[in-house]
């Protein structure tokens, strides 16, 4: 079986997929609001806060997706669910034809579901009503990781080699490199754990960094001009 098909465990899935909207999203604002800040503490203080506001909406969003996709779509679960919308459906009048179809087609994309979750070894199969839970912490968990941990030494590095107050544009373009090297691994390694190729995800996640990065920079570069 080749290397890129194995499943990896849920927590590195969650972790890494955290880790890498934690870069992106702290580190766009930040060469967004480079050149306006007084020095590397408000830089800092800036950056940070967005880390922590970014983990906390990052973890609620994959808690509550997580728990609506399993309600809606588990099949211990999706019954209930169902008879309500059926119910509903009668309710304001649609033909029970209709409603046979849209029956239809939601029992359809049951299926589809648990087939995409099998192929990804997200393991939702499994009813756990505490796997919510555990995702969204290991996903904040990751985002703070890439959001402090991992951003915490690029900015030292940019804040030695040019002033804040005087920052060249493409010179702070470079420094962009060093988190685009993290996203590349981080979306490779995360492929790799869901079962697909390691360079699909590297390049995938480097891009959408890097349209990020540079959209942060050209807009930096707007505002400075028009100060």
């Amino acid at each position: 079986m080749p290397a890129h098909s194995q499943k990896g465990s849920l927590f590195w899935i969650n972790f890494f997929t955290g880790i890498t909207d934690g870069i992106v999203l702290p580190f766009a604002v930040s060469l967004l609001i480079f050149p306006f800040v007084p020095g590397i503490g408000a830089l800092l203080s800036v950056a940070f806060l967005v880390a922590l506001l970014g983990c906390a909406v990052f973890g609620l969003a994959r808690y509550f997706g997580e728990l609506s996709e399993i309600q809606h779509h588990h099949p211990l679960l999706s019954h209930e669910e169902t008879v309500k919308e059926q119910a509903l459906m009668q309710h304001i009048g649609i033909e029970q034809a209709l409603r046979q179809d849209m029956e239809k087609a939601m029992e359809k994309e049951k299926q589809q579901w648990l087939r995409e979750i099998k192929e990804n070894g997200l393991e939702w199969e499994k009813l756990d009503k505490k796997r919510a839970f555990r995702s969204a912490f290991q996903t904040a968990l990751g985002f703070l990781t890439g959001g402090i941990a991992m951003l915490l030494p690029v900015y030292f590095i940019i804040h030695t080699l040019f002033p804040v107050h005087n920052p060249d544009m493409q010179r702070l373009f470079y420094c962009c490199s060093i988190p685009l090297l993290i996203l590349f691994f981080c979306g490779g390694l995360k492929a790799t754990y869901t079962g697909k190729a390691f360079w699909k995800g590297a390049c995938y996640t480097l891009l959408y960094g890097f349209l990020a990065f540079l959209s942060a920079l050209l807009v930096a570069r707007f505002l400075l001009h028009k100060a």
